[in-house]
């Protein structure tokens, strides 16, 4: 998938027999051990995963949710990721539009770059929210798994299996969001 003219375009696609559940149990199961984030994880989406996939798949997962480590950390009028207006946290970490709010896509996108941009704020430079814009996507990245790595108690946590996107196996949308 890639983002053209603000909506997201499939670069290729297959025909498959099986139905999306099976399809997303079995990507959700080569990935075990991962986190999962969400805004709100802890409330409708967790219960939309448990029906679609199951415990036994959820289960292998750290399902995050980084709204209240946000909200703990920023004070803002407005906690939305659907809007750029003024005072919510798309427009504060001035994040691109990655296309329509609640298009899966784009909302995930937009998450992402809210908690990557917020988390390295938060670790290098508390009174500069635009301190993110000089750094690297993967500082960014190791920012955001610092403060996720603190934020969860240690009853919940699944060690992440061998670290999986540190260095240089980091994802290409990480390191180039929007593609």
């Amino acid at each position: 998938m890639h983002l053209v003219d603000g909506a997201w375009k499939a670069e290729k696609h297959i025909n498959v027999s099986a139905g999306l559940n099976p399809l997303l149990a079995a990507y959700m199961t080569d990935r075990k051990n991962s986190v999962l984030a969400a805004w709100n994880m802890r409330g409708h989406d967790r219960h939309v995963l448990h029906r679609a996939v199951g415990e036994d798949v959820v289960s292998n997962m750290l399902l995050f949710d980084p709204l209240p480590w946000f909200r703990s950390r920023f004070k803002l009028p407005k906690n939305t990721m659907s809007s750029k207006k003024a005072g919510t946290p798309r427009a504060v970490f001035d994040v691109p539009d990655y296309g329509s709010a609640h298009a899966s896509l784009a909302d995930a996108a937009h998450m992402r770059e809210v908690v990557l941009r917020a988390a390295y704020c938060w670790n290098h430079s508390k009174n500069d929210l635009g301190a993110h814009k000089a750094a690297t996507a993967l500082e960014r990245f190791e920012s955001a798994c610092t403060e996720i790595e603190s934020a969860v108690a240690l009853s919940e946590w699944h060690e992440v299996a061998d670290r999986p996107w540190r260095g240089a196996t980091l994802p290409r949308s990480v390191l180039q969001p929007g593609e």
